[in-house]
This record gives C-alpha cells, sequence and structure tokens, in this order.
C-alpha cells in the first residue's frame, strides 16, 4: 500500500499552526461582520473558532488536532444567509475535508489511495510561501481539480 514520504508528513505538521490560525482570521471576521446578532450561522462559526483554538492549544498531537478542528469546520456547508458569507463558509467546510483527509493520510495505516493522492497534492500545492486565505484555497482547488481530471 501507498504511504506519504516522511518529508511530505513534516510538511504538513510544521504548517499545521500557520493552517489553523488562517482558518481562525478567516472565521473571526465572518463573526465579527455578525455583529451582535445572534443566529444559527454566528453559534456555528463560533463554535468552528472554539475548535480551531482548541486545536491550536491543544497536547494532541499537531495533525490529529487539525483533524478534530477540521470536523467541526466541515458543519459550515451550506449555512443560509448572505451569498457571500455562505460562499465563503461553504470553501472553508471544502478546505477542512481537505485538511482532515491529509491528516488521515500522515497518520492511518488504512489511509485510502485516493486519500494518499489528495493529501500528496494538496502538500504539493501548499508550497513554501507563508500561507494565506487565497494560497490555502488554492491547494484545496489543486485537489478538486485533481479529482475532476483523473
Amino acid at each position: 500500500m501507498q504511504r506519504l514520504a516522511r518529508a511530505e508528513v513534516q510538511r504538513l505538521t510544521e504548517r499545521v499552526p500557520d493552517l489553523l490560525r488562517v482558518m481562525e482570521t478567516v472565521l473571526g471576521s465572518v463573526f465579527d461582520e455578525q455583529g451582535y446578532q445572534w443566529s444559527e450561522r454566528k453559534l456555528r462559526v463560533g463554535a468552528a473558532m472554539s475548535a480551531v483554538e482548541l486545536a491550536s492549544h491543544s497536547r494532541l498531537e499537531k495533525r490529529r488536532a487539525l483533524w478534530h478542528a477540521s470536523m467541526v469546520l466541515m458543519t459550515l456547508k451550506d449555512i443560509d444567509g448572505d451569498p457571500d458569507t455562505a460562499r465563503l463558509l461553504d470553501e472553508v467546510a471544502g478546505v477542512a475535508h481537505t485538511l482532515s483527509l491529509a491528516a488521515i493520510a500522515c497518520d492511518s495505516e488504512v489511509a485510502s489511495e485516493d486519500a494518499i493522492k489528495q493529501a500528496r497534492t494538496f502538500i504539493e500545492a501548499m508550497g513554501e510561501a507563508p500561507l494565506t486565505w487565497e494560497s490555502l484555497l488554492k491547494a484545496h482547488r489543486a485537489v478538486d481539480d485533481d479529482i475532476v481530471y483523473r
């Protein structure tokens, strides 16, 4: 069975704090734009922010903490409301799905070959430059493009 190379696992592991920081920034902007209005969207975004913060300060292994945060971030898919914010939260959920697959591919003995290929594509597309939301989204889309064109 194919596995990720040690260098690929290390690259993802080293980027986990940056990945979480980017997600925290994106979620913070959505949370703040809701103002004092408490809605299902604000509560779900707040829960996702909490998951990211807990993962950032967890004693868990970094990739495991990333996986747990990603599970919560994926719940942001299909939240009603303003179309721009809904699109952004759908993108956050999609990126979180990619992050969860990458974490699984790094640590699981039973990761599927597809998960390993997707993780490899994502890690490679992330590159070495400082992470931003745009670069993270681009790396996620590289995985989507790989799936579509296989």
